[in-house]
């Protein structure tokens, strides 16, 4: 399965826990939302990342290289792929801008339900999941 069939899956069950009438299913939809997000911007770092980079940009660790020319290129290794942070570094770097206060009001909140249990009422963690839909996402150049 890619990545984006995978934050699609995550973003689609995210939904329907939504729409759920049992309150529960917040949670998990929280959770859901949250990832599916997360995996939607690491689709983009692998649609990015050069041929051949073993998909460098989504890469926790990216290790430099010498081609058989001599020329520096930069090489994704391992199996850790980026967190938040960097994907926000990486984001800022390409020059793809996102809405990051919005999308740090729902970590918060996730956070804080798997580690406790959440405070909010169930319509203002609606209210904070339907904020993850209107991240305003900007890419130059047509990336």
């Amino acid at each position: 399965m890619s990545i984006l069939n995978n934050a699609i899956e995550s973003l689609a069950l995210g939904i329907e826990d939504y729409n759920s009438t049992d309150h529960r299913r917040l949670l998990s939809c929280t959770r859901n939302i949250f990832s599916g997000i997360l995996l939607l911007f690491k689709s983009k770092l692998v649609e990015l990342s050069p041929p051949g980079s073993d998909e460098v940009l989504i890469k926790q660790k990216v290790v430099p290289i010498l081609d058989p020319t001599g020329a520096l290129q930069w090489k994704g290794s391992g199996k850790k792929t980026v967190d938040v942070q960097q994907i926000q570094d990486r984001f800022s770097g390409l020059g793809i801008t996102v809405d990051w206060k919005r999308l740090d009001r729902i970590n918060e909140y996730r956070n804080n339900i798997e580690h406790n249990f959440g405070s909010l009422s169930q319509d203002a963690v609606r209210e904070l999941i339907a904020m993850g839909y209107y991240l305003d996402l900007s890419c130059p150049h047509g990336l």
